[in-house]
């Protein structure tokens, strides 16, 4: 048995039948919506623990009512790297999917973060989407909408809907396909204690 996450009382609860496929839950979500916080749970189940820093850096810094999300790469259900280049073996809807996986980890470290209250969220402000590719690829949103997408379903459009940049990049770390970061908006949380940046 595992706790959900968020649950801070020590109380180990039973978890709810098993999360659906996060593809086919992609599908049944609105995108008008902000969807409520059993679907979040779902969402945040599926995409595994937020990520560890791999170096001398914190995967999430808040400064004021903003946390800032380090560059997450896209993982399989595996913990694998997603690896590849767009425009040389890679298509774009594999792109999508890395970039899909990504921001599921964003979102699993933001929950982390947010100690389980993602209700928190007030807007996703920006997001950078790095993707690996070849010289003559130009199909860099499509690809990072992958992401965008990914927000909007888990936040509802009024406050997943954001400012972005894509690019291309020639190599990214582990050949990864995609990098993506964010800048998240928060409200304040009166009961927060003092807690060190993960």
């Amino acid at each position: 048995m595992r706790s959900r996450p968020g649950n801070t009382d020590g109380v180990v609860s039973p978890l709810p039948p098993p999360a659906p496929a996060v593809a086919t839950l992609w599908q049944t979500l609105s995108r008008g919506n902000r969807p409520g916080p059993r679907v979040r749970w779902y969402i945040v189940a599926s995409s595994g623990p937020g990520a560890l820093a791999q170096s001398n850096y914190c995967n999430a810094v808040q400064t004021g009512n903003l946390v800032f999300l380090a560059g997450h790469l896209p993982f399989d259900k595996d913990g694998k790297v997603i690896t590849g280049k767009l425009g040389a073996g890679m298509s774009v809807e594999e792109g999508q999917a890395a970039a899909r996986a990504a921001a599921l980890g964003l979102v699993s470290t933001l929950n982390q973060h947010l100690n389980g209250d993602l209700e928190r969220v007030s807007r996703i402000v920006k997001m950078s989407a790095l993707i690996n590719c070849t010289p003559d690829f130009s199909m860099h949103p499509a690809v990072a909408n992958g992401a965008s997408d990914t927000m909007v379903q888990v936040f509802g459009s009024a406050i997943g809907s954001h400012a972005r940049c894509a690019a291309g990049f020639i190599s990214l770390p582990l050949e990864a396909a995609v990098e993506v970061e964010l800048i998240v908006e928060v409200s304040d949380d009166v009961n927060a204690s003092p807690k060190a940046h993960i």
